[in-house]
């Protein structure tokens, strides 16, 4: 069976059920946060034997040994039973995790999108641009640094105007601890700095550490999603309004006109090839496209959104990471 890991909020993944469904390949789905308040595992291990299995969030109960593919989303963090004990909460969460994390490994022979260490490596900005510099993308001039010496004689160089963007997670969160997801109360987008906030900036360097970078004109955005060998992409017309001319994340998508876009065939190549590199089976890739023509690498989610694509545009992104999970079954 195929076995989609994920938040059941997620509704990414329902487009991909569907199309399972229409290749009547069997699926389910784990709940992450079920575990352990409602979803049961269990794993006995010994000389000879290794029985490993969960119960989904359909209630059923799915053996290791019976997965053949694997879709790893979105999931959100297991959510302890109320009646632990706040001195307890970290230690109880922490077995959880070891919990999920073992049966992740017991899947191991089995189809993913994507091994889970394959997505952690791929989610460093810095190391992603290294590594698309290599591949032969334009990258943009960038710096990260706490020395504030260093930024400004990089911006000075530079001769043009420079974006602050985070190298990490753009949300601003409150936690009580580790357990615990957060909440949002605030978010960072990448920003076009002036003068005088750029020198506001310098000064604060040695409380965090600032990713700096040329500001790159566009024509447009682009949105390059990649499943296996396939790349679906998207046009964004992020200049049409002032709130998205910087990042299109700023203003509501949907406003946004979005178009199937001809990628040029050795910029498609490429993006394969990063994928390939980091060892995903997805991922999802921002590009510009200059005034010039010409295109410019800037970052690679290794499990990015992709559903407003599909809402916008006749791309068929979930068929074919449908296709892609079904190719493996037995």
């Amino acid at each position: 069976m195929i076995l989609v890991i994920s938040d059941k909020n997620d509704l990414q993944i329902y487009y991909v059920m569907i199309e399972l469904e229409k290749l009547g390949a069997s699926f389910g789905l784990l709940n992450v946060i079920d575990f352990p308040s409602l979803s049961r595992m269990s794993q006995t291990i010994g000389t000879g034997s290794d029985v490993c299995w969960i119960t989904l969030e359909d209630g059923k109960r799915v053996r290791a040994t019976d997965v053949t593919a694997v879709w790893f989303r979105k999931p959100s963090y297991p959510k302890l039973h109320p009646n632990v004990a706040p001195h307890e909460r970290e230690f109880a969460f922490a077995e959880a995790r070891v919990g999920l994390n073992g049966f992740y490994a017991a899947l191991k022979h089995a189809h993913w999108i994507s091994p889970i260490e394959n997505i952690q490596s791929a989610s460093n900005k810095l190391e992603q641009l290294r590594r698309a510099r290599i591949l032969g993308f334009d990258v943009p001039q960038s710096i990260f640094t706490n020395d504030a010496d260093e930024a400004r004689a990089f911006v000075e160089a530079l001769g043009k105007p420079v974006v602050y963007k985070p190298a990490g997670n753009f949300a601003l969160l409150e936690r009580a601890g580790t357990w615990d997801e957060g909440k949002v109360i605030g978010e960072l987008y990448t920003t076009l700095l002036d003068a005088q906030t750029l020198q506001q900036s310098f000064s604060r360097l040695s409380t965090c550490p600032g990713y700096f970078q040329e500001y790159v004109e566009k024509e447009i955005e682009i949105r390059a999603t990649v499943v296996a060998e396939n790349v679906f992409s998207a046009e964004l017309h992020s200049q049409s309004k002032s709130v998205s001319e910087v990042d299109w994340r700023k203003g509501n998508i949907f406003e946004l006109e979005h178009r199937v876009h001809a990628l040029p065939s050795n910029v498609a190549d490429q993006c394969i090839a990063l994928t390939r590199a980091y060892g995903l089976q997805y991922s999802a890739i921002d590009l510009i496209k200059k005034p010039d023509g010409s295109y410019v690498f800037l970052e690679i989610n290794p499990n990015g959104q992709y559903g407003w694509l599909e809402a916008l545009t006749s791309l068929k992104i979930s068929k074919a990471i449908a296709c892609e999970l079904a190719r493996s079954r037995t």
